[in-house]
């Protein structure tokens, strides 16, 4: 579950701290008040991408950092995996994920003290948070999303047969177009043939890597920065103790000045002293420098081997007018697919022979694919008609169908989500529309059956109660107050029905500084619901509408709200 959410920079609603509790949390407020700002938050820490333009006025940079209770490893094992492998820090069982978006349009993110990409941030999160709004119902329009929710309810051993059935599709495919190769052989095929050969030839005769030019570029550089470096030591050692006469190097030239001093006396101790001291000085500075310069021999062999690589690599880029040698070696690739594919073709009839096999293994496979999803399809229909029910659609009728198509890497079915309103309509797709408050029903039914299988710390729902009222919004919050026994549940809503079975509430509301997020309690509680119904909160009969709505959803779930004493 997610403790608490820090928000600070953020557009409208500027710096937030909220602290968060399990069970069912309300956040509520006028439209335009900066509820969707705080969704946006959350959809940072899920990986979106981030927008300057959502930065408050004058704010150098926006972080949001959230703080998450982990389930049990046992609950989610590829979770625990997961963090393991990036070695994130876990305190206990909490975990702290953070996303900074700079002004200049930096951004970076950590999980549990560690810089992560933003792929490997949406990884995480997208195991410990899930959003439904009504995007999420729009995409029921979509016969794509019916197949995916029916395979994600299906089960592991579903899932297994899957991907089985995948790579015997991608079998059966490429060995396909092996056979359609092989039956256009031509002259110039053979021509190709022994061009691609060459440039396999030659890349397994290089044996470079991506980049290597780039590395051996800068070592090179680096290599004649060095010899210029030795050119000024060597230079330096020949003048403080280079071979010649008396005069030709500081060394000898101040050992004669102590021996002319010493013939002065006394008079020029001091000087001679001085003199000794800067002929010890040279030898040392003599002496550090030749420690310096060592290894002329090594460093000599490493350069050549360094510009001998550099010409090899040259060579081959300009024998192929290739670009870069990256992209010689993506040729290089290519080529050794082609190959493969055209060593097969050789033997047409086998290559046939293969592919024949490749179908029926393919056919098979979705033949099981489609026997397990209408196995699966009659348990869904049940499982969501049962929430539906409980919603208030008690004489609806949802039904998965599965019809044959055309075979794919999928199987070879075509799932469609239908729904009748009542015993005597005839079932309609849901890709042919439906109401709003039809589609919100159904995508919240579908999210507590499949929510059953997998467990998802917290659930977030961005207003998909739209579309509905009256005893179908109690029908509704009764539905998320039960879910929210299993998991934590956040959701943004308009209805007065769904904020007062919440056990937390937060209000948003609009101030000329921008908006300010606060949790209320009690009487806070009533005059939010009365403004909710759109009536005067000082009014004591909607005050009291108010106070029944709350004392009606603590009777329902005691255990999430405490029972309210009438204000009245």
């Amino acid at each position: 579950m997610i403790k608490s959410l820090t928000v600070s920079g953020l557009a409208v609603i500027g710096d937030v701290e909220l602290d968060l509790d399990a069970g069912l949390t309300a956040l509520t407020g006028e439209t335009g008040t900066g509820k969707t700002m705080l969704l946006h938050a959350i959809s940072l820490l899920r990986g979106q991408k981030a927008d300057v333009a959502r930065l408050a006025p004058g704010a150098s940079e926006m972080s949001i950092e959230a703080v998450f209770e982990l389930p049990p490893a046992a609950a989610s094992p590829q979770l625990w995996q997961a963090l393991g492998d990036m070695d994130a820090a876990v305190d206990g069982n909490e975990l702290i994920v953070r996303r900074v978006v700079k002004a200049e349009g930096r951004a970076s993110a950590s999980v549990g003290g560690r810089a992560v990409p933003t792929t490997l941030l949406a990884e995480i999160t997208d195991r410990l948070i899930a959003v439904h709004g009504q995007h999420s119902a729009r995409l029921l329009a979509k016969t794509e999303t019916h197949r995916r929710l029916l395979d994600a309810y299906a089960g592991a051993e579903h899932a297994a047969l899957l991907d089985q059935c995948a790579s015997a599709h991608k079998e059966f495919l490429q060995l396909t177009g092996a056979v359609e190769k092989a039956q256009a052989t031509s002259q110039n095929d053979l021509l190709l043939l022994e061009s691609m050969q060459a440039l396999v030839l030659a890349a397994d005769d290089l044996r470079a890597t991506r980049g290597e030019d780039q590395i051996l570029r800068e070592q090179a550089i680096a290599a004649h920065e060095l010899l210029a470096q030795r050119e000024s030591l060597l230079q330096a050692l020949g003048l403080l103790a280079g071979e010649g006469d008396e005069t030709s190097n500081a060394a000898m030239l101040l050992a004669q000045a102590e021996r002319i001093l010493g013939q002065a006396g006394e008079i020029a101790a001091s000087a001679r002293e001085l003199v000794r001291n800067s002929a010890t000085h040279a030898r040392e500075a003599a002496s550090e420098l030749l420690q310096l310069v060592g290894g002329d021999e090594e460093h000599a062999v490493e350069t050549e081997r360094i510009e001998q690589r550099r010409a090899a690599l040259a060579s081959v880029v300009r024998r192929f007018n290739a670009s870069t040698l990256d992209d010689f070696l993506d040729r290089a690739d290519a080529a050794r697919t082609y190959l493969s594919a055209s060593g097969q073709a050789a033997d047409p009839d086998e290559l046939q022979r293969l592919r024949d096999e490749a179908d029926a293994h393919s056919h098979s496979l979705a033949a099981l694919v489609s026997e397990s999803r209408h196995a699966a399809a009659l348990r869904l229909s049940a499982a969501v008609n049962v929430e539906l029910s409980a919603l208030g659609f008690t004489f609806a009728g949802f039904t998965v169908n599965t019809q044959p198509a055309a075979r794919t890497a999928h199987g070879a079915d075509l799932v469609d989500f239908q729904l009748a309103t009542r015993p005597t309509a005839a079932a309609v797709s849901l890709a042919a529309g439906a109401s709003g408050g039809e589609m919100s029903r159904v995508s919240l039914a579908l999210t507590v059956v499949l929510s059953a299988s997998e467990h998802m710390p917290a659930m977030i729902f961005d207003e998909v109660d739209a579309g509905i009222g009256g005893h179908t919004a109690h029908a509704v919050a009764s539905k998320l107050a039960d879910l929210a026994e299993r998991t934590q549940v956040i959701v943004v809503t308009h209805l007065p029905q769904v904020a007062s079975i919440a056990s937390a509430q937060w209000v948003v509301s609009a101030n000329p500084g921008g908006s300010t997020v606060t949790r209320v309690s009690d009487s806070g509680r009533v005059v939010e619901i009365c403004r909710m119904m759109g009536t005067d909160p000082l009014d004591p009969a909607a005050v009291e509408v108010a106070y029944s709505l709350l004392s009606r959803a603590s009777a329902a779930h005691m255990g999430s709200q405490t029972l309210l004493d009438s204000p009245l």
